[in-house]
This record gives structure tokens, C-alpha cells and sequence, in this order.
């Protein structure tokens, strides 16, 4: 079917699957396997499934099945964008069956489009609303009950901030007793998933920073071809949702972001590294940089990931997912191509990231920042772990925009 579609050439397709049911035959017919497997979007489409691939999905007890229900309603939002639509659903269908099931999407969709009305981008609206949700945010991250965090995110589910609320969501909700089903992790790329030092197969969650955790880099000038530094970042510990590097005065996210520079530059809360990628996911970043003699910096990145692939570099071979984003230094104009590899189930931090800095359509800077060493950290961690080596200078930051 996918492939007659493709045939079509259509602008957009959506496919939605409330089919994700147990196999009634068992092993005796196909497969054993639970639910629907893992597809990846072809271009120009979104794949939509009533729950994860690997699970199975409820009959719900009205009219329609729990998904169909929920999806019913949020078509008729006007203006919301197809994307939004879809968060919302699943967002009330796990709160609905207490994460027994969580749909899924997959999807290429390049384009905007919305059921009801214009899904059509009003970037001043877009400012405003960034800066009402940096202050919402900004209170809500030390929130210990889930019902802001929801409303927070039904609101605008594909804001600036939408990923980091999610991730919250789930660490209280899984407090409170949530068991969600996981999905099937994606196929690999090859026979077998690569390991630097061996080769054997890996997938599943994500993995935090841990404490003694060693990330050596190398910068290189892409326009030069010289290297320009080799660096290394050791994690000092993790306090709440910050990880402190070297000596302390390095401080990011659990995620990666930025927060705050040796130098002194501080950095808004954003998302430009997010906690679960799959391929086609699309959202947004914002955020405002702080120079150390307190001139501010304004960016906006529309990001996406735009494949899974194998990469080698120094510190090994990983099969990863690229991020591309677009976007541009808000005060300037200069236009910011960023394009990211990360694999999220070894390690948390970056991969290699190819930065380039436009104006008027001329590249004024380009580099490329990339792992060449990685040693593993304590686990579990302990409360405080101290540096007890010499380190180099901190890296400058891959996203200096």
C-alpha cells in the first residue's frame, strides 16, 4: 500500500492504523509477536499506530476503540496542526489507560496542514508564545504534580518547551505507579548494532550522564581542514536536572543543552537535544544566550531527525540518528545549519555535530566537532564524584548559537 502511495506522488498522506491487536491465531499463524512491528515513514507521509510497535491496543468501552475516540476529537480543533493533533491524542490515551498504551507516529511530513482551518506558521505569534512559555517553564520544571505539566503541554504540544514538559511528566508519573509499555526498539542498520571496541548488538532506553563519565573531542575548521582543539569534558556529578563538568563551572542539562559556559555565558532553558528520538520526530528550540558583559543573543531552530545511519569517528563506529536543524541568530538574521549525531542507548552525550554559520547566503564559519575518546561512568551513582586527574581547558560549545 505504502508503495502505491509513493507511486501517487501525493503532497501529503497520512495512514492511521487502530489495528494493533493479539494475534488471534498465536503462533500458528505468522508470528507470536505482540502487535504491530516497526515502520519507518516513507516521504511525504505519516504513519500513526493506536499504540507502540511491539504492544497491543484497547477496545475502550464507548462507541469507538480508546484511540479512535480520542483522535475523533482532536481532528476538530481548528488550526491544529496534524502533529498537535496527534501529541494531544497521546497524551489522553496513556493518561486514560494509566500507560498501558501509548500510540506512535512515524512520519516525513515537510509541510504544515491542520484537519480543520490554517496550520499556516506566524513567527511573531511564535515569539510571544515563547516568551509566555520561558516563564511558565520556568516555574513548572520544579513541579511535583502532573496536572500542570499536561495542561502545559495540550496547550501547545509542539512547543518550545513541550519535550522537556513530557519528560517531567514522566518521571512523576512513574513516581506515582505508571508501568508504560514499552515500544520495540528500531531494527539495526546491519546484521549486528556497533560497539566501539566490539562488535554486538545494542538498543532500548536511553542512558543517562554518569558520574566520572570522559568525553574527549576534537574541533576542526571545516573551511580550513585544521584541527583547532582537542578537548576534554569529565561529569563532575548531577544535581536535580543539571550535570556539572571538570570543576563545576561547566553546567548542561540532563539532555546535553547548554546552561552555563565556563566564561560566564548563560543559556535559557531550550531543546535542541531532547530525551527519545525516532526517525522523522520534528519540534522546535528557542532560546536566548546571555554574554558574560550581559548582551543577550535570541536563536530559533526547527529541528528533525532525519536518519538513522552508521558513523565512524575516532572514538568508534555507532549506528546513530542524525538531527538536522535549521535555524537563525535572531538579532543578525544569520542563518544556522546544525546536523547532529547522537546514540542515545550508549551515551548520552554528543557524537559529532557539523555547525554553519551563513549571512547573505556567504558561509562565514564552519566546523565540525566529533568524539575521539569515551570512558564509561559510575553506576549507580554515587552522590559526589570529584576529578582526580588533570583535564584540558573546557570545549567551546558546538552550539554557540
Amino acid at each position: 500500500m505504502l508503495e502505491s502511495l509513493g507511486r501517487a506522488r501525493n503532497p501529503l498522506n497520512l495512514v492511521i492504523l487502530d489495528a494493533c491487536r493479539d494475534n488471534p491465531f498465536g503462533s500458528n499463524f505468522r508470528s507470536g509477536e505482540r502487535g504491530l512491528s516497526q515502520l519507518d515513514a516513507p516521504p511525504g507521509t505519516l504513519l500513526a499506530y493506536a499504540t507502540a510497535p511491539g504492544n497491543t491496543a484497547g477496545d475502550g468501552s464507548g462507541a469507538h476503540g480508546l484511540y479512535t475516540g480520542h483522535l475523533l476529537q482532536e481532528m476538530q480543533v481548528p488550526g491544529a496542526a496534524v502533529e498537535d493533533v496527534f501529541k494531544r491524542v497521546r497524551l489522553a490515551v496513556r493518561r486514560a489507560s494509566e500507560g498501558a498504551q501509548i500510540p506512535w507516529e512515524s512520519t516525513s511530513l515537510e509541510g504544515d496542514f491542520a484537519f480543520v482551518g490554517d496550520a499556516s506558521r506566524d513567527l511573531a505569534r511564535e515569539q510571544r508564545e515563547f516568551e509566555a512559555d520561558l516563564a511558565a517553564w520556568n516555574v513548572l520544571r520544579a513541579t511535583n504534580t502532573p496536572e500542570p505539566l499536561e495542561a502545559f503541554i495540550r496547550q501547545r504540544p509542539s512547543g518550545k518547551f513541550a519535550e522537556l514538559a513530557q519528560h517531567r511528566l514522566d518521571l512523576l508519573l512513574r513516581e506515582r505507579g505508571e508501568k508504560p509499555v514499552d515500544a520495540a526498539p528500531p531494527p539495526p542498520l546491519g546484521p549486528e548494532m556497533c560497539v566501539p571496541g566490539k562488535v554486538a548488538p545494542y538498543g532500548g532506553p536511553a542512558v543517562p550522564f554518569l558520574p566520572g563519565e570522559r568525553y574527549t573531542y576534537r574541533t576542526v575548521d571545516l573551511l580550513s581542514q585544521a584541527e583547532k582543539t582537542r578537548t576534554t569534558d569529565r561529569v563532575l556529578d548531577i544535581v536535580g536536572d543539571e550535570v556539572r563538568f571538570n570543576d563545576g563551572n561547566k553546567v548542561s542539562d540532563i539532555f546535553g543543552n547548554n546552561v552555563r559556559a565556563p566564561d560566564g555565558k548563560r543559556w535559557t532553558p531550550y531543546q535542541f537535544f531532547i530525551n527519545d528520538y525516532a526517525l522523522g520526530k520534528r519540534w522546535r528550540a528557542q532560546f536566548i544566550i546571555t554574554q558574560p558583559d550581559g548582551a543577550t543573543v535570541g536563536v530559533r531552530f526547527d529541528l528533525r531527525v532525519a536518519a538513522r545511519e552508521r558513523i565512524t569517528l575516532p572514538a568508534g563506529t555507532f549506528d546513530s540518528y542524525r538531527i538536522e536543524a535549521r535555524g537563525s541568530d535572531l538579532a543578525s538574521g544569520a542563518q544556522l545549519e546544525r546536523s547532529a549525531w547522537v546514540a542515545p542507548e550508549r551515551m548520552r552525550g554528543l557524537l559529532a555535530m557539523e555547525s554553519v554559520v551563513r549571512k547573505g547566503g556567504t558561509v562565514v564559519s564552519a566546523e565540525r566537532v566529533e568524539l575521539t575518546e569515551h570512558v564509561a561512568g559510575v553506576s549507580p551513582a554515587p552522590a559526589r564524584v570529584m576529578a582526580t586527574e588533570p583535564v584540558d581547558k573546557p570545549p567551546p560549545s558546538p552550539l554557540a548559537y
